[in-house]
């Protein structure tokens, strides 16, 4: 028996870190992790969606195209909704 790792999203740490991707540049670079670790398959959409410091806590319908561009383009893959901080934001 092994275990598995759950990749999740979140910001950049770059100059644009407090910027949410737009759901088509999330796809890109979805698409281009899931080239380099092919035997990874399990996702969250994004960590701590909710806090308001990362760009995407007022944006919930951004966050739901990152869960869905994870379910289209990840055939056999389990993925998770968003993760939710549960500290006040």
């Amino acid at each position: 028996m092994g275990s598995e790792a759950l990749i999740t999203f979140a910001r950049s740490s770059g100059k644009n870190g407090r910027v949410a991707p737009s759901a088509d540049a999330f796809l890109v670079q979805f698409r281009r992790f899931r080239k380099r670790y092919p035997a990874v398959k399990a996702y969250a959409a994004w960590n701590e969606a909710n806090h308001c410091g990362i760009g995407t806590c007022k944006k919930p319908q951004l966050v739901a195209r990152y869960f869905d561009s994870i379910r289209r383009n990840c055939s056999g893959c389990r993925s998770s909704p968003p993760t939710c901080s549960t500290s006040r934001t």
